[in-house]
């Protein structure tokens, strides 16, 4: 037991690192970042060359290649963000771009020979500590512990930052990158962020897994990354177990394992690095071949992981089928002055010339047929689009071409709830992100109890329940999840001057559509302009204004008010 104990600290440990980076990367980023098969390399290089050729102390030479993994990364992140090249495929040409240069650097290995490594002083210790004839590493495995563990503190900090918090928002692949567009963020910077930290830990690991074996060695990388692939699968298919158990038993008799199944993803990457490594040493004490072992590893987590229910289901279907308006005086809050706009490949434009102004702490109504621009005019207004012609003015300042001041000013919620409210998160922090808005911080915990109380308040302010913020958003029905989308702006620290609110009661039922009122009334009563585009549900709301809008060839070009 101490022998196997020490196999799989011994080998886990440093893989751990390249693990936890999947969490960045394939969890939260939704990107198959192959990278990483090459960072592990050129990480690995960097530090033995540092040592080997330059004579550096090995310490230092672990934070060159931290800063190598970072700079893999970047090249990945450019291609895809900056190029606009296909994740999958700037992963490939990073990982292809990286194999050439650790070819060229190692040729194709260098060992560490003579030169000490951060390993030397434990190796040193490790070897005056006699268990019989038993190959025995406790003071590596504690060097090992406190780097990984250092690391995943570090990451933990990082998560429940707000500007993690914002990083988190991506892992819903639907709504995230709206929602932090909506708090007037950039979804590309943050992915550009994480790509870069997840490789500069892969980079890192590579160079302690390098000192560990004494050597670089240019063939590593994809074996790496397919088996960190496997391990994080592995703890997130054992962590996917525990929920379920805890689903089915209702919490009754599980307590520990409620607790448990609420583990920080960082420890669940390590566990699964761990049981991974585990399960590998236990067959080949008992002689299963490491192959077999590890096609059953696979399948295992792609039964733990796998929608197999729904395969299940579409096979036996088969079977059996063989305010008041802003004074004369002052200038209107937002004034959109000869607007024209065409979606790109569209025969024309589908806004010519429309004009719309809208007064501080006013409540407006856009109508019109299908096609008129209502929804097109309102991302206008708020910067999700760029107008092809005319201005924008924000309280007579011209703003055209500032989309991020027209971001923090003009809201716009869409009426598909599922885009508005990240699913991967829960309520409470949906409304935290919200309460963070353009200018999250890397030091200020996305969580307290002031930013709490606030929270609360305004889900009773919902007439819900305050357990309503622990709830997952993605077990939301779809009139909770629009009702979540609109506290979402009574959350911010600052209220916008305008909100646009498109069909925010569609499909919702007499229960919600009585709460998204009672919402829109705090929202004016708060000071907000509030522009709404709605069929049902609010046509006995009182508005100041309607306006008319006409799509281009019919009858009119300018919206009309009355």
């Amino acid at each position: 037991m101490l022998s196997w104990l020490n196999d799989v600290l011994y080998d886990g440990l440093p893989y751990a690192l390249t693990v936890m980076s999947f969490v960045i990367t394939f969890r939260y980023l939704n990107f198959p970042d192959l990278t990483a098969a090459g960072s592990f390399v050129f990480g690995a290089a960097v530090a033995a060359i540092a040592v080997v050729n330059f004579g550096i102390n090995p310490f230092l030479a672990l934070l060159f290649a931290l800063a190598a993994g970072a700079a893999a990364g970047a090249a990945t992140a450019f291609f895809n963000v900056v190029l606009r090249i296909n994740r999958l495929l700037a992963g490939i040409l990073g990982a292809f771009f990286l194999y050439g240069i650790n070819q060229l650097l190692l040729s194709p290995t260098l060992p560490y020979g003579s030169h000490a490594t951060v390993l030397a002083w434990a190796e040193w210790h490790d070897r005056q500590i006699a268990v019989g004839n038993l190959p025995w590493h406790p003071c590596a495995i504690v060097i090992f512990g406190l780097v990984v563990g250092g690391v995943k503190l570090l990451l933990d900090w990082y998560f429940h930052s707000e500007l993690g918090l914002a990083l988190r928002a991506l892992e819903d692949a639907d709504a995230g990158e709206e929602v932090l567009r909506r708090n007037g963020l950039s979804p590309d910077r943050f992915r550009f962020a994480g790509v870069v930290m997840a490789n500069a830990l892969v980079g890192l690991s590579g160079a302690v897994i390098s000192m560990r074996e004494s050597a670089a060695n240019a063939h590593r990388g994809f074996d790496v990354l397919v088996t960190g692939l496997v391990a994080y699968l592995m703890g997130v298919s054992v962590l996917s177990l525990m929920r379920r158990i805890v689903r089915h038993r209702n919490g009754n008799g599980v307590t520990g394992l409620a607790r448990i199944a609420r583990i920080e993803p960082t420890t669940v990457a390590v566990l699964g690095t761990l049981l991974y490594f585990g399960l590998i040493d236990v067959s080949q004490r008992i002689q299963i071949r490491p192959e077999l072992t590890r096609i059953v590893l696979v399948l295992s987590v792609v039964a733990a992981v796998g929608d197999l229910a729904t395969v299940k289901k579409r096979f036996l279907t088969l079977r059996r089928s063989s305010a008041s308006f802003a004074s004369a005086e002052a200038p209107p809050l937002v004034s959109l002055r000869n607007i024209s706009f065409g979606y790109p490949n569209a025969d024309e434009d589908c806004i010519e010339n429309a004009n719309l102004e809208i007064g501080r702490g006013e409540r407006l109504k856009l109508e019109g047929a299908n096609g008129s621009g209502k929804t097109t005019l309102m991302k206008i207004a708020s910067g999700l689009l760029a107008p092809s012609a005319g201005e924008i003015l924000l309280e007579g300042n011209d703003v055209t071409k500032d989309s991020a001041t027209r971001l923090r000013n003009v809201v716009y919620v869409d009426q598909n709830p599922q885009r508005g409210v990240v699913g991967s998160l829960t309520v409470e922090e949906n409304l935290l992100l919200a309460q963070a808005g353009a200018t999250p911080s890397l030091w200020r915990k996305a969580a307290d109890a002031r930013k709490t109380d606030v929270l609360q308040r305004v889900v009773q302010l919902a007439a819900l329940p305050l357990s309503h913020l622990q709830r997952d958003a993605q077990s939301l029905s779809g009139g909770q999840r629009q009702i979540t989308n609109l506290l979402t702006l009574l959350a911010r620290e600052n209220l916008p001057p305008v909100v646009m609110l498109d069909e925010p009661t569609n499909n919702l039922d007499a229960e919600h559509i009585a709460r998204c009122k009672g919402i829109i009334k705090e929202l004016r009563d708060r000071g907000a302009a509030v522009v709404l585009v709605s069929h049902t549900g609010l046509e006995q709301l009182p508005v100041d204004r309607v306006v008319r809008l006409q799509a281009p060839g019919h009858g009119g070009r300018a919206p009309k008010g009355e």
